[in-house]
């Protein structure tokens, strides 16, 4: 919080998260092995800090999405040029196991796939408007 403030320029932060496979359980199926592995950035809601700003601003998570609704917002500020920071301590530890719901989503991966559409279109906006 008073990275913020001391930096009024960036409009939301992130920071570093270690993801740890809870004892017992196996890596779940579409979950990357070297992510438990060193630390990552990590662009999930739960390193998030943003100005109540740049959500008036920019929208909400889209409850359209029941999961990867963080993936769509951060995709939505990174299509937008949205000042970030990314914190360098690790303020994360993340536990995966075989019942991540995002994991374990029969529609996570049409979600992404939309997502991914609707940055591109973004993306194909904001080139037609600087034309």
């Amino acid at each position: 919080m008073n990275y913020l403030i001391q930096h009024p320029e960036i409009q939301y932060t992130i920071a570093k998260v270690k993801f740890v496979l809870e004892d017992g359980h196996s890596i779940p199926p579409g979950f990357r092995p070297e992510l438990l592995e060193g630390e990552h950035i990590g662009c999930i809601m739960e390193t998030l800090v943003a100005r109540k700003a740049l959500f008036e601003a920019m929208g909400k998570f889209n409850p359209e999405f029941k999961v990867a609704e963080d993936v769509d917002w951060f995709s939505r500020a990174k299509d937008n040029n949205i000042p970030i920071a990314v914190m360098a301590e690790v303020l994360l530890h993340k536990h995966i196991h075989n019942t991540n719901l995002s994991l374990n989503s029969p529609v996570n991966n049409q979600n992404l796939l939309k997502i991914m559409r609707q940055s591109i279109e973004r993306k194909r906006h904001h080139k037609m408007e600087k034309e």
